[in-house]
């Protein structure tokens, strides 16, 4: 084999393998395990929460714990990574009070790859002895994530303290 073919074979390898490690770089997703709590929630005194709607861009619902009973609950994750999260208290069933609903866990897997980012919306369904059924919208910042298995400092160049 001459000098210039074992060159081009060379490079023939280069672009191959350079090529398939981006494309590859590229398709792996970013995902994250962790929880998934409600904070600022706009609940009136005395108002009790009968229904609660969360909704996830980049994400899927993982388990769920402690359903409280009478409740009828729904999670749909959608192989596209939107998923849907409902519950509702059924007839007769006891409304949550807002300490309740703030220490609700929900475990999530963020999916983020791309320009595709985890985003968190929905719900929240109330009643109260002087009114009727209201729902309040939420959004990002009524959520916040929280991993699960964080990464230690050390492996984090965005953490404070690690050394470059």
């Amino acid at each position: 084999m001459k000098k210039w073919e074992q060159g081009m074979i060379v490079v023939a390898l280069m672009f191959l393998f350079g090529a398939s490690g981006l494309a590859v770089s590229q398709g792996i997703p970013s995902q994250r395990h962790g929880g998934l709590v409600l904070k600022d929630l706009p609940i009136p005194k005395g108002a009790r929460v009968i229904g609660l709607e969360v909704h996830l861009a980049a994400g899927a619902f993982d388990s769920l714990a402690e359903i409280p009973v009478g409740w009828h609950v729904v999670v749909d994750n959608d192989p596209s990574w939107q998923a849907n999260f409902e519950a509702h208290a059924s007839a007769g069933a006891e409304g949550l009070d807002e300490s309740t609903v703030q220490n609700l866990w929900l475990e999530v897997i963020k999916n983020e790859v791309g320009d595709r980012k985890f985003i968190a919306s929905g719900w929240v369904i109330l009643t109260s002895n002087t009114e009727k059924e209201r729902r309040i919208p939420l959004s990002s910042y009524n959520f916040e994530f929280v991993e699960r298995y964080p990464r230690h400092r050390l492996h984090d160049p965005d953490a404070p303290g690690h050394w470059r």
